[in-house]
């Protein structure tokens, strides 16, 4: 392990940071956390609960199959543009963000 730098305490150990820091931190993780899982989870979520047959369905070329993926995932946003086609994955934005933040430790 290397020297310990900045900060307070002299590497001793027994260094506290400053709150501002920690709820910097914390709410930094947490607006990553909506910004980068939340999406994902949507769209696995929306698959998995699709009753239909998406990628093994016989009979449809991969084009057809990827455009039923579309679909499920994105639903009425299907033929939006890419911003908006993103938001759609966020459809309850302001209930994760307001839990997600204070949960987080300082």
């Amino acid at each position: 392990m290397g020297p310990h730098l900045g900060g307070r305490g002299g590497g001793d150990g027994k260094h506290s940071s400053h709150p501002l820091a920690r709820l910097l931190s914390s709410s930094g993780s947490a607006i990553c956390e909506i910004v980068m899982w939340h999406p994902i989870d949507t769209a696995t979520k929306r698959i998995i609960t699709h009753p239909e047959r998406l990628l093994t369905a016989n009979g449809l070329s991969l084009e057809a199959k990827i455009g039923r993926m579309h679909r499920v995932v994105f639903r009425e946003k299907t033929n939006a543009r890419p911003l908006q086609k993103f938001k759609s994955l966020f459809p309850g934005e302001r209930v994760s963000g307001a839990g997600a933040v204070p949960r987080r430790p300082l």
